[in-house]
């Protein structure tokens, strides 16, 4: 008869392997976590009309507009599901999970220390701009957006813009097609651009100030997941995204890169 073991203080993911880190560990500083394998509800058409926030602090995402819901696609990536988009061309169609309202805690500022946090498969995109993370689709393109794409080289990106200047940064690291990435962005606050830093696959980027002109009013939205249409649609399968108050230290940042290695082969 074969014996049994119990092992204490150690998680296994769906891949077998033990995480002995994973977001939940941020503790309070952890405002949203969102991952593809856990937590989502699907119509017959495996659009996504829920997706929970596993941080505990309520910010489950989703849009009630099948057309504009992101897929449900299992398996996708290291034998587990990710976030696809709605149709093959993605072009001049909005999709995105979004919250019904703007959710205060997103409401970065040029003060503010924030991190992100994300999870992607980068898949081949016509548009300037791969839309992975923002708060504020609007005309003037409000508040902050986390991005990829073909306008510079297919690094990743990050943009601050308020009612009078913006904050423009991007990293060194070309992004491949097909492949998975664990990106990290930190931000100290200060009021300036050059407090912005990437990480790619837990190291830290060389990075580019495009633009660092005074921060006014930041008009923030609610949060959207995976671009919204226009010339800011994106075709990247996400796995993860995750949204922290604060400045994830160096060691947190390796340990979230073994995490997304051991889970998503990132």
């Amino acid at each position: 008869m074969p014996r049994a073991f119990k092992l204490s203080g150690v998680t296994f993911s769906q891949t077998g392997l033990p995480n002995l880190f994973d977001p939940s560990f941020l503790g309070a500083n952890l405002l949203g976590w969102w991952a593809a394998d856990q937590g989502v509800t699907v119509n017959g058409s495996n659009q996504v009309t829920a997706w929970n926030d596993l941080s505990g602090a309520g910010n489950t995402l989703g849009n009630a507009t099948p057309g504009s819901a992101l897929v449900y696609v299992n398996p996708a990536q290291n034998n587990l599901p990710a976030m696809a988009p709605p149709n093959v061309s993605h072009t001049g169609t909005g999709y995105w999970l979004q919250t019904p309202a703007t959710v205060p805690a997103f409401n970065f500022a040029g003060n503010t220390p924030f991190s992100l946090y994300t999870v992607f498969r980068r898949q081949p995109e016509p548009s300037g701009l791969e839309t992975i993370l923002c708060n504020n689709p609007s005309i003037a393109f409000g508040g902050w957006q986390f991005f990829t794409g073909n306008q510079y080289g297919g690094t990743m990106g990050f943009k601050f813009t308020s009612s009078t200047g913006a904050y423009l940064v991007h990293g060194s690291t070309v992004l491949q097609t097909g492949v998975a990435y664990n990106i990290v962005l930190t931000y100290s606050g200060g009021n300036t651009a050059a407090n912005l830093q990437i990480y790619v696959n837990g190291v830290a980027e060389t990075m580019t100030v495009v633009t660092n002109t005074t921060l006014g009013t930041i008009t923030n939205g609610p949060l959207i997941v995976g671009g919204y249409g226009g010339n800011f649609v994106d075709s990247d399968y996400i796995c993860e995204a995750a949204i922290t108050n604060d400045v994830l230290t160096a060691a947190q940042i390796a340990s979230l890169n073994t995490y997304a290695t051991q889970k998503w082969a990132a």
